[in-house]
């Protein structure tokens, strides 16, 4: 399911979330589960889960593991495909 964090857009129905991407390239998982009810809206700041409530009430969920998801590259993908050495990461 997709589900923006953006601290705007509200979740559309009760949730459990333990881990998640980020980005497509990025997964992170909680360091313990968080319950998200259907009207809260999800963020990421200083590296922290934030929920923030209909209400204005914030809950903070630290994370316990993250790690960039690599997947294969070849010689016909670009940013240093030509010299034989895998793409930059973002940063």
């Amino acid at each position: 399911m997709l589900v923006e964090f953006d601290g705007v857009t509200p979740v559309p129905r009760l949730m459990l979330i333990s881990e998640f991407r980020l980005r497509s390239d990025f997964h992170v998982e909680l360091d313990r589960p968080a319950f998200v009810a259907e009207g809260d809206r999800l963020s990421i700041e200083d590296g922290h889960l934030v929920v923030t409530g209909p209400t204005g009430e914030r809950r903070t969920y630290g994370h316990g593991n993250s790690h960039w998801i690599c997947g294969r590259w070849t010689a016909s993908q670009p940013s240093g495909a030509a010299e034989g050495r895998p793409p930059a990461l973002p940063m």
